[in-house]
């Protein structure tokens, strides 16, 4: 997967009982476990979901922007308080490939969509 393309993670789900405003957690971590990105719905417009007998739930990393290296996908699902974990899994291991960035000591954790711009002298 290239860095400035989008990832798609999905998470299938299913219930005994309707779940009321449930949080749904991902978190893209790296192999060393290093947590690289982390989006919840709770903190996202239009998420006031009930899940009902089964479905499923995805979120669009668009682009990924994570720099080269060997990652997974954590989901987590928790009630409406956030405070009872009620389900969880993980992707398998995926690859990234980000910028040759391989003569920098640190590269750091993502690769940031950026705007450059100089003004002054060209000489």
């Amino acid at each position: 997967l290239q860095h400035d393309r989008p990832l798609r993670v999905r998470a299938r789900y299913r219930v005994r009982e309707p779940l009321a405003d449930p949080i749904v957690k991902v978190r893209l971590v790296r192999s060393d476990g290093a947590v690289c990105a982390l989006t919840a719905s709770h903190h996202m417009p239009d998420t006031g979901w009930v899940f009902s007998d089964q479905g499923e739930v995805t979120v669009v990393f668009d682009p990924i922007q994570l720099t080269s290296g060997s990652y997974t996908a954590e989901v987590r699902i928790a009630d409406s308080s956030d405070t009872v974990l009620l389900a969880s899994g993980q992707s398998s291991h995926f690859q990234v490939q980000g910028p040759a960035l391989l003569h920098e000591p640190d590269q750091g954790a993502f690769v940031p969509n950026t705007v450059w711009s100089h003004t002054g002298n060209r000489n």
